[in-house]
């Protein structure tokens, strides 16, 4: 929380545990083989814990209670060493100084923190999309935080509908939160732990570029590290968790530079690594985002086809079934569920109007931001990465090994597919299967652009592997030289995506409303992969609890909680808790400052913690616009006259609206102690503005949830007690 005035040392003790870490994990203390070296390996994990745990329990993301910060220091430094065990076979042997490397990984530490400085927050940052993934990750945690696993849907409160996406499609953001969750001792709110989702994906998305890129230059740390930091601060890699809230793009990233590195080692040694490495790293894109691993799936097949012509025999053949078979066992679940889903429901996408969009964008993708005004110029590799990919097209000639012209051949075909070559883009793109343009969309270079970036990085690594020993220094420091004012401009770019991301964070007090559970909307996405919604699909907060129905044998319906709570029971009730009408009358529509906003009166006072439903019936024809119920904890938004109109659907709708068949009623409900009066606003655009006018008859309900028709007992696991005169459908 460090833009929110939290005090630099919090960020301070941030990177002395990176040190400390970096040295512990990179040899400080000498080998592990030898006991004075684990002693001392030992003593330092346990300073590491001490510094540790203050450092996570100042609520740097969010509020980390104390037993939590101690495991979490303890699992961060555990996973680590494994790490480093695990790992082993990449990385280049100890021997190196300790201080030096661990210094490497603490300015990248640093970058990344800066780069994506605005994610240290307990607050919502983002639009529409960050919302919806919010809410998804809020579904699965509280999946796992009670110990049941439905296959493949949502099931909590904030996705009863059955919500398949990203779950089902790219089911790395979930599980990687989980997984999160459980290292912060699950003590984070849901909103804490997205932003904390974020923040360290960058953070390994950095550590990831260079611990393949010091696998490739284990003499040459220096450049390693320097690309690294090229790539972190890449509007490709900054644009879409910042411009888009593109965030399975975003968590694809880290994964790019084992496939990469797996590409080089495949083409120079063809060994067992090699092959772990790349199959490993496809198989992680395909959990994390299918369009980035489409992509780079063909790239990858591509560059291995080539490999096969030059690695023959037996040997060739047993290893491409190694890898075949490590992505059968960590990939082949998400890809299967991404082919058997029919998304129908999206209208078709054209290569020609891809191609159309990639002559739109340039020269702009080579551009400062904003220089060509219109031009969707924010997904670009940026200067620095071009510098390095002149760079190593410069040394090429020199250094042609098998791994640097393969790596080569990857970015010179990628490159031509998002910048306009006369007849070959235009014709490469209009040949292209509908399926493949489905995921790609009509813009490639949110797909294209990021690989692109990982691929020069490595291709420069590739080039100047094993430099001769007279001539390395002096290369090294000119690259260095050089490379200096292009990560000066990457990071005014990169300053520029963090002060556009500020504004995105609402810092109002009712910012967190809408992540309440009682207040979560249910927007387009649970469906938007479907031909057909459900009727009673609302752009907008759904109540699970009456939404459930009971339907005859002939499919008719017999019963709905949703018209079981409003107009019913005796008046007054018996029970305080019971069904009772609270009040009644006519919504007079005032206008507001002659705009098109009309505020609705008399106002409703809302009872604390009891259940409630608004019913409408419209005086007026239905008209187009919104209606907005806000207070101090309580926030409704639902479109008219039909707030499920985006839907594709069969008969007549049931989603809340003004329309004569729909139903009109509005579920409400506030925890804030002794009640409240929210205010009620309609919106119509398009309607003539007057004074004001008569909107609709209202009536305020109050019912008990236990006798409804089906009656909630819990959600994770579901349970219900159904109350039905006949046999019927649930």
């Amino acid at each position: 929380r460090g833009h929110e005035g939290r005090p630099p040392v919090y960020f301070a003790l941030t990177l002395a545990l990176a040190a400390g870490l970096g040295w512990c994990l990179c040899g400080g203390h000498g080998r592990w083989r030898h006991w004075p070296g684990r002693a001392a390996g030992g003593l330092a994990l346990a300073v590491l814990m001490v510094l540790a745990a203050p450092w996570l329990a100042a609520r740097t993301i969010g509020d980390i209670s104390w037993p939590a910060a101690w495991w979490l220091a303890g699992a961060v430094l555990l996973t680590g060493g494994f790490l480093r065990l695990a790992l082993g076979k990449f990385y280049p042997q100890p021997g190196w100084p300790a201080l030096g490397e661990a210094g490497r990984w603490l300015v990248l530490l640093g970058a990344a923190v800066w780069l994506v400085l605005p994610f240290y927050t307990h607050r919502p940052i983002g639009a529409g999309d960050a919302y919806w993934y919010d809410t998804m990750l809020s579904d699965f945690v509280t999946q796992v935080r009670a110990g049941q696993f439905p296959v493949w849907a949502g099931v909590s409160e904030y996705a009863f509908n059955g919500a398949v996406s990203p779950l089902r499609l790219a089911p790395w953001f979930q599980h990687f939160g989980a997984f999160l969750d459980l290292l912060t001792g699950q003590s984070l709110t849901f909103l804490s732990l997205k932003n904390l989702v974020m923040a360290v994906n960058l953070g390994l998305t950095g550590f990831s570029a260079y611990f393949f890129l010091r696998a490739i230059l284990p003499r040459q740390p220096l450049l390693a590290c320097g690309a690294a930091l090229a790539c972190l601060a890449s509007p490709a890699v900054l644009t879409p968790v910042f411009g888009g809230d593109q965030y399975m793009t975003f968590l694809a990233l880290p994964f790019l530079p084992a496939v990469c590195y797996g590409l080089w080692r495949v083409a120079t040694t063809n060994d067992v690594p090699g092959h772990l490495a790349l199959a490993a790293g496809v198989s992680g894109l395909w959990l994390a985002h299918p369009p980035i691993a489409l992509w780079t799936s063909v790239t990858a097949s591509a560059a291995y086809g080539v490999k096969l012509l030059v690695f023959r025999g037996p040997r060739a053949l047993n290893y491409t079934a190694f890898g075949g078979a490590v992505f059968a066992v960590l990939g082949s679940l998400s890809l299967v569920s991404v082919l058997l889903l029919d998304n129908t429901y999206q209208a078709k996408i054209s290569g020609h109007s891809a191609a159309v969009e990639i002559v739109k964008s340039f020269p702009a993708t080579f551009l400062p931001f904003g220089k060509i005004i219109g031009a969707p110029s924010d997904n670009q590799p940026g200067y620095a990465i071009l510098y390095v990919l002149i760079w190593a097209a410069a040394w090429l000639p020199w250094r042609r090994r098998p791994g640097a012209l393969l790596l080569a051949l990857g970015v010179a075909g990628l490159f031509v597919l998002f910048v306009p070559v006369p007849y070959v883009t235009a014709w490469f793109w209009e040949k292209m299967p509908s399926a493949v343009m489905q995921a790609t969309n009509s813009w490639p270079m949110q797909r294209l652009v990021p690989i692109w970036t990982f691929l020069v990085i490595f291709f420069f690594a590739a080039v100047h592997r094993e430099e001769p020993a007279g001539s390395r220094g002096w290369k090294a420091k000119l690259f260095l030289l050089g490379l200096l004012p292009f990560l000066g401009w990457s990071g005014s770019q990169a300053h520029r995506l963090i002060q556009q991301a500020y504004t995105t964070i609402p810092y109002d007090p009712q910012s967190h409303l809408l992540y309440e559970k009682h207040n979560v909307l249910l927007t387009r996405y649970p469906f938007v992969s479907f031909a057909t919604i459900p009727s009673y699909f609302s752009h907008g907060y759904m109540d699970p609890v009456l939404e459930h129905r009971l339907l005859r044998k002939d499919r008719s319906l017999l019963a709905a909680n949703i018209e079981s709570a409003a107009r019913k029971g005796a008046l007054p009730a018996a029970d305080p808790r019971g069904t009772a009408l609270l009040a009644s009358g006519t919504f007079r529509a005032v206008n507001d400052g002659h705009t098109t906003y009309y505020n609705l009166s008399p106002h409703l006072v809302l009872p604390s913690n009891q259940h409630l439903v608004l019913w409408l019936s419209p005086l007026a024809q239905p008209l187009t616009g919104y209606l907005q119920i806000l207070g101090q904890d309580v926030f409704r938004e639902y479109g008219l006259p039909d707030s499920g109109v985006i839907s594709n659907r069969n008969g007549l709708s049931r989603a809340f609206g003004t329309l004569p068949e729909s139903p009109g009623i509005v579920s409400l409900f506030t925890q804030k102690p002794g009640g409240e009066t929210p205010r009620l606003t309609v919106i119509f655009p398009q309607r003539p503005i007057d004074v004001g006018f008569d909107f609709a008859r209202y009536e305020l309900w109050r019912y008990d949830p236990e006798q409804l028709p089906v009656a909630v007992k819990s959600w994770i696991p579901y349970r219900v007690t159904v109350n039905a005169p006949e046999a019927a459908y649930l």
